[in-house]
């Protein structure tokens, strides 16, 4: 990909006070680059961080569940058999993971 050439420098002045809110803005933004963030703030008008919690914890749920998964598929092939009660826990995990998967997607809070 051709690099996009920026021959056309602006420059404008602030007080302390300004570029620390700038830097506080970029932090929370997680931009470290302040000609990007200035560029996009000048051409967009906004710069949206969103919030990932929920994918995170929901991450952390399907983490557990695969690790569940993966001992009951390790009982089965030492024993060379799985258990009812085995069974009806894939279940009830395979709905937990529906009901996680319903809960990201909705547009509820």
């Amino acid at each position: 990909m051709e690099k996009l050439s920026r021959p056309i420098q602006i420059n404008f002045r602030v007080n302390h006070l300004e570029r620390e809110k700038i830097r506080e803005r970029m932090r929370e933004c997680g931009i470290k680059n302040m000609a990007r963030y200035l560029r996009t703030m000048a051409i967009n008008g906004c710069i949206i961080k969103p919030d990932h919690t929920d994918i995170k914890q929901t991450n952390y749920e399907l983490h557990k569940i695969g690790v569940n998964i993966n001992q009951i598929a390790k009982k089965a092939n030492e024993t060379g058999s799985i258990y009812a009660e085995d069974v009806k826990m894939l279940q009830e995990m395979m709905d937990t993971i529906w009901q996680l998967q319903k809960y990201i997607l909705s547009d509820e809070p």
